[in-house]
């Protein structure tokens, strides 16, 4: 189906987007039957086959076909990195930091008037994905509007946030 995706034609496109998720092989822990083992989104002889066959085909990727690899933690020396990196570009996108995640926070909720005692709660509560902090800023406006004498506080954002 992928090889189908990338080299098929579109009938009624001029381009296609295509997401390849856990290429280059990407790896995670999961716990089964009590015992932490490491997983791969692909078996192995699967992502070989797919890897090898983009990569060696002459035609390569088609011009209407953008094709997207996300990978948590690529292998950096391997083949597919190395092709992607020298055919494509690659473009790393690292999570926020503790300070950087504040000011997002910050940027979010302008007119909230958030305390740093209550940005540094709700990033212990939330997290620092950006589109969960996004959504739980937004119930907290969606609070303040209609309690606006009540501040808003630590106590209100373990109430409201996940």
């Amino acid at each position: 189906m992928i090889k189908q995706s990338l080299y098929g034609g579109g009938l009624f496109v001029s381009k296609k987007l295509v997401i390849l998720d856990g290429i280059p092989l990407d790896m995670f822990k999961a716990k089964i039957e009590g015992e932490e083992r490491i997983l791969f989104k692909f078996n192995s002889e699967q992502y070989e086959k797919l890897t090898e066959e983009i990569m060696n085909t002459e035609v390569g990727i088609p011009d209407d076909t953008l094709l997207i690899c996300i990978s948590y933690k690529p292998d950096k020396r391997g083949r597919f990195y190395k092709f992607i990196s020298k055919e494509g570009q690659v473009k790393e996108f690292s999570p926020l930091d503790a300070s950087k995640a504040k000011s997002f926070i910050r940027q979010q909720a302008d007119g909230l008037n958030l305390n740093e005692e209550t940005v540094t709660s709700i990033l212990e509560k939330v997290g620092t994905d950006q589109f969960c902090l996004v959504s739980e800023i937004e119930k907290l406006r969606f609070r303040k509007e209609r309690n606006p004498e009540t501040p808003l506080d630590s106590t209100i954002v373990d109430q409201i946030c996940f």
